[in-house]
């Protein structure tokens, strides 16, 4: 959660803290007064008239003022994600090629230039981890998908970008968890995007690459 939602959040349950002490309050003063009977009793039946009146129009204003934290949240956090994308279309990243030999291509992301390479049946993106948003990669990976597909593990289908996107992020994740000075870090930093790793996690092509089961201590030594 961003730091303007857990504000958000905080300042809402400090706001329904202030409403139920004054509700306790009134309801306080209100069992205070029964004890006095006769001329007390109606001055009581009086005040529990007013306050059952104040304790509804307050009970009124905190509805309105307090409304489902985690709705506001999921709002927030909606509301986050749109700001965060960047891409609507394929065309806002202009792909293109750098030279003639059809292999080498550039585009452009949070205003910054990236490489990505093509070999048969393999779109090799350098620097993939810097780009985290889901729905954004698979713009990408639709561009990419447009001039040169890719075809799925069986060799006749060809990938989606949602199962494109899905490898991108298993990279991301490797990255984002191995320490500065393992060496798997500086392979997970380049996303392949190719038939063999279709619908792999990263346990998986870790697996596929060492011939060892994955353990995460083993994944995350470094020397």
């Amino acid at each position: 959660m961003r730091r303007s939602v857990k504000i958000r959040v905080l300042s809402i349950a400090y706001c329904f803290l202030i409403l139920c002490c004054l509700s306790a309050c009134a309801i306080g003063g209100r069992n205070r007064g029964g004890t006095d009977g006769g001329f007390a009793d109606n001055q009581v039946s009086e005040s529990e008239h007013d306050g059952t009146n104040e304790l509804t129009e307050t009970e009124s204003d905190g509805e309105s003022l307090v409304s489902d934290p985690s709705q506001e949240t999921e709002e927030e956090t909606a509301a986050e994600a749109e700001k965060s994308r960047q891409l609507s279309s394929v065309e806002d990243i202009g792909l293109h090629a750098v030279d003639e030999t059809g292999k080498n291509y550039a585009f452009s992301y949070h205003q910054e230039e990236f490489s990505a390479r093509y070999t048969p049946d393999n779109w090799k993106i350098v620097d993939s981890y810097k780009i985290t948003d889901m729905d954004d990669i698979v713009v990408i990976c639709q561009a990419l998908s447009d001039v040169h597909p890719v075809h799925g593990r069986d060799m006749e289908s060809f990938r989606a970008p949602e199962d494109m996107a899905f490898e991108w992020l298993q990279h991301n994740i490797a990255y984002a968890v191995l320490p500065d000075n393992s060496p798997w870090k500086r392979n997970a930093k380049d996303v392949d995007l190719n038939p063999a790793d279709q619908g792999k996690t990263f346990e998986e092509m870790y697996e596929d690459r060492t011939g060892k089961k994955f353990r995460i201590e083993d994944f995350l030594r470094f020397d």
